[in-house]
């Protein structure tokens, strides 16, 4: 069990947790149930969910980090993010960021060889 507390559906007060909650669980208490639909435990946002303000900066991160308009391609941002999550020994990263590699439609194959890139035929030379 994690040292922080996380915070219930029902204990809910800031707007931008309640709109963070329904998009990431639905309708359901993710404290009580927990779980997303890519499958990881949730507990992330439902502790940063007792301080508002800084769930909001970490939400301003990713909208950042997302924003179509940044010049790196999507695909190598995922690839760096993820040859960190496994370099550093990061399952919720290099987990994390295999979804996120599937979802910019990243063969399996590929995502499978990011942890030995450099010995892959699915890389190829800069």
């Amino acid at each position: 069990m994690g040292r922080l507390r996380q915070v219930p559906l029902d204990e809910v007060t800031d707007p931008r947790v309640a709109a963070t909650y329904s998009y990431i669980f639905g309708d359901k208490d993710p404290v009580a149930e927990p779980g997303t639909a890519t499958g990881s435990p949730g507990d992330w946002w439902t502790t940063f969910a007792a301080s508002p303000d800084v769930l909001a900066h970490n939400l301003s991160g990713f909208a950042l980090y997302r924003d179509p308009g940044r010049k790196l391609d999507p695909v190598l941002r995922e690839l760096g993010q993820t040859r960190a999550g496994w370099l550093r020994q990061s399952n919720f990263v290099y987990s994390q960021h295999r979804k996120s590699c599937r979802g910019l439609g990243m063969s399996e194959a590929k995502i499978d060889a990011i942890c030995a890139w450099e010995l892959s035929e699915e890389f190829t030379p800069a």
